[in-house]
């Protein structure tokens, strides 16, 4: 009796084990039968905002004496890349200095102003080539008519005075977002009005750049 006992449990034992056994072995199977679980979607890569990308400067030049010059031209850039800017600007312009005529000394004095756009391309983050258009109002030509009672008054004609502008300048950051830039600029419109805006198809302008 005890060895029929002793039979039933080694055999009861033996099954036992080896449900275990299969059981463990499906659910290792089951487990890699599964596909491994999902990934969870990854948000994608926003650009600077269109805040980012805003910058605003400018340049003033100003000159005191017998020629008195005093420039004011507002900017505003878009960053359209890393390495591409572009924007528009305004400019106003006073100019007064003395000249003779056969009438004697008089005063020129002129209010100009105007508009521009412009492209800046960065070789490296320091150095950059630039065009620019520009187009301003000013007094194109001065005539002295018979006023009456023998003598003359003068006649001013203003017209719109464009010049097109390329070169390269250098831009030294002094900030997070913010610098002094110095440029080379050569008009390749040959000025032919009464009043040039320039007095040289070459010029130098200094300015600033800031963003938010």
């Amino acid at each position: 009796m005890k060895k029929i006992f002793l039979l039933v449990f080694l055999s009861a034992l033996f099954v036992a084990q080896a449900y275990a056994q299969d059981e463990v072995s499906g659910n290792q199977t089951q487990k890699r039968d599964m596909p491994p679980p999902p990934e969870e979607p990854k948000e994608p890569k926003q650009g600077p905002s269109f805040k980012d990308r805003v910058s605003f400067g400018g340049s003033i030049g100003l000159q005191f004496g017998s020629y008195t010059f005093i420039d004011i031209s507002p900017l505003m850039a878009y960053k359209f890349s890393p390495k591409l800017i572009g924007g528009v600007g305004i400019t106003y312009r006073y100019v007064s200095y003395d000249y003779r005529t056969a009438l004697g000394n008089q005063t020129f004095e002129d209010h100009q102003y105007g508009w521009r756009v412009f492209g800046r391309y960065f070789v490296i983050p320091q150095l950059f080539a630039h065009i620019e258009y520009e187009s301003l109002n000013l007094t194109s030509q001065i005539r002295l008519e018979p006023d009456g009672s023998g003598g003359f008054s003068e006649e001013r004609s203003r017209s719109w005075v464009n010049s097109a502008f390329v070169g390269a300048g250098y831009f030294q950051g002094a900030g997070k977002s913010a610098g002094v830039f110095v440029m080379v600029l050569y008009n390749l419109i040959d000025c032919t009005e009464f009043y040039c805006p320039y007095p040289d198809r070459w010029l130098i302008r200094v300015g600033v750049m800031a963003g938010f």
